[in-house]
């Protein structure tokens, strides 16, 4: 009797079955003393199962205690549960991906006849996080069959197959590859879209999605950072609506592009990594040494810092103005007559934006002039700079992480002598919200910019000049 009462306690609360029971089980693969272990009961994954909970309509959004005690607003809970979206941008290691096989599993087990489809770049990943031929090589397949007797309700090996699980109420879990046509050829309860900005095809596969979400469904995509289509979704118009902290240290959200529901999960959310505490500067110390320079290197940056353009636009010279100051650059410079000059430009805020000047000679020889290359430099200011003035920038940029101090910018010195400026296609995503407007694109706020700038949209993978072409002319 006390276990069937258990098993209904588990059936009807997902906290109760993840957190309070003690009963499911994780792998922790980077733990060689303790492999398997209970889920850790920690205040910022008690409010991710909540924005769980709330985004699949499992929970009214002024129920959900633990998000809310955390001071995750009442309107984003609101919004996710309209929608039926959550995004989840992350550093690595936070046990997110675990959490979320726990929540999946839980629905499966408590609502009859659920097709849960869990994506990632291959199907062979998702197929890890499913079952793979054994029920220990899946992380949730692990959990089921680590359940205790009363709570267990998967057979092995009948309850799987490659990439599926089979549960007797009629749910069906599936690992499917990226891309968005195995999504529209079914009609799933849940896709969860795991490390979602390392699938090229993210973006097709969120729009496959939209109308089974739109019918009820739901879409969680979770990441560590990585350029693509999964930052353009979530960090979609972070210039004008950045992430809101929330009370609880390192968890914040936003709505990007007034659409999706995103929050953002770093490192400092665990106790035990927080910087600033014996056990987390402990932990960022021995952690560090997993990368070439440490906390300050591109690719700690990009993975635990979540900025998703770190290892992208390094200097080639980093230390070329000392070698100027100190007189070591001897070449002299360059006077491109006779060259066809050309621009390019890709826009950012907390990333970068880059200005380039490049040349291209009669016989097709091509140089890059010059640069601006800054963050957290506003749009008018990058226009008068693009157009040859000088722009000081009236605020401080101590957020920014090239050169904060400085707020003057020298203008393009080859402004009028552009046959052309070719910029990012992104920018002509209309995300950029205008008072008693329609949204508008940061292409049109460069033509409405005093000076204006026009771009010719560029092409992924295609923006090459044609020298041959160009020397003709």
């Amino acid at each position: 009797m006390i276990g069937a009462i258990e098993a209904e306690r588990c059936r009807r609360s997902a906290h109760h079955l993840i957190f309070d029971s003690r009963a499911v089980l994780t792998k922790d693969e980077h733990d060689p003393a303790h492999p398997v272990k209970p889920v850790p009961d920690l205040p910022y994954l008690r409010v991710l199962l909540d924005c769980y909970l709330v985004s699949g309509r499992l929970l009214e959004p002024e129920d959900a205690t633990s998000a809310l005690a955390a001071g995750v607003p009442l309107t984003f809970l609101v919004h996710a549960a309209r929608t039926g979206l959550l995004a989840v941008e992350k550093s690595r290691d936070m046990f997110v991906t675990n959490l979320t096989c726990c929540y999946l599993m839980w629905r499966a087990r408590s609502l009859a006849h659920q097709l849960i489809l869990v994506q990632s770049q291959r199907e062979e990943n998702a197929a890890a996080l499913v079952f793979n031929k054994d029920p220990s090589f899946g992380r949730l397949s692990f959990m089921e069959s680590h359940l205790p007797g009363h709570l267990r309700q998967l057979d092995f090996p009948k309850a799987g197959a490659y990439a599926n699980l089979y549960y007797p109420n009629g749910s069906h879990v599936r690992a499917i590859p990226e891309g968005g046509s195995i999504i529209r050829t079914e009609h799933p309860s849940i896709v969860f879209s795991d490390e979602a900005a390392h699938q090229p095809d993210f973006g097709d596969a969120h729009t496959a999605a939209l109308p089974a979400v739109e019918g009820g469904g739901q879409l969680i995509a979770v990441s560590s950072a990585y350029p693509g289509q999964f930052e353009e979704i979530v960090e979609g118009e972070a210039e004008l609506n950045p992430s809101r902290p929330t009370k609880l240290t390192g968890l914040s959200w936003r709505i990007a592009n007034g659409a999706m529901p995103v929050l953002r999960l770093h490192y400092s959310a665990d106790p035990a990594k927080r910087p600033g505490t014996l056990t987390g500067e402990a932990w960022r110390e021995e952690t560090a040494k997993r990368y070439a320079g440490g906390t300050a290197s591109p690719r700690w940056r990009q993975e635990m810092e979540i900025e998703y353009r770190a290892l992208s636009g390094q200097a080639l010279f980093p230390d070329w103005e000392q070698w100027v100051s100190e007189g070591r650059v001897l070449c002299d410079p360059f006077d491109p007559v006779g060259w066809r000059l050309y621009g390019s430009y890709d826009h950012g805020w907390n990333n970068p934006a880059a200005f380039h000047v490049h040349a291209v000679s009669p016989d097709g020889d091509i140089a890059t002039l010059w640069e601006c290359y800054a963050d957290q430099v506003p749009l008018s200011a990058l226009a008068r700079i693009i157009h040859g003035a000088e722009a000081t920038v009236p605020n401080s940029r101590a957020g920014a992480r090239i050169d904060p101090a400085r707020r003057t910018f020298p203008g393009n010195p080859f402004a009028g002598q552009l046959a052309w400026i070719v910029a990012d296609p992104s920018i002509w995503a209309e995300n950029q919200p205008l008072k008693d407007e329609p949204n508008k694109s940061v292409a049109d706020l460069f033509l409405r910019s005093k000076p204006s700038v026009v771009f010719q949209k560029g092409e992924r993978g295609a923006d090459v000049i044609d020298v041959g072409e160009v020397a003709a002319k």
